[in-house]
């Protein structure tokens, strides 16, 4: 095990894998999927991610609202779904859990082994 400075840097520093991202996919569904999908291919940060908004008549998203709310009725606590569902799903299958920056970390890899223009 590294020094604990040194895993508090790693974990700041993370990018997950286009493989490792696939692997949290197949592990959940529904929403928490979809959030991980969503941060994960569109590089958002934890604020940007509670402010997305859809709306199914229009087919538009914006950031003014709650596409991901919690049962509050407010935006979904990223913090909390990561503690109680996603953190404990990913070390019970061997995997560590890195926050939610490590999806937007490695976008622009990720993006081009998918076979996406990044210019």
């Amino acid at each position: 095990m590294l020094h604990p400075e040194r895993e508090a840097f790693r974990a700041q520093v993370y990018a997950y894998s286009l493989a490792e991202i696939f692997q949290h996919l197949q592990l959940f569904d529904g929403a928490v999927k979809a959030i991980i999908a969503t941060v994960a291919f569109a590089g958002l940060r934890e604020g940007e991610l509670r402010g997305l908004w859809g709306t199914a008549d229009t087919g538009t998203i914006s950031i003014f609202g709650g596409l991901f709310p919690s049962s509050l009725e407010g935006p979904i606590d990223l913090s909390n779904l990561a503690d109680r569902s996603i953190e404990p799903a990913l070390r019970k299958v061997g995997l560590n859990w890195y926050g939610w920056h490590a999806y937007g970390r490695g976008l622009a890899s990720n993006l081009n082994e998918l076979g996406a223009m990044i210019w």
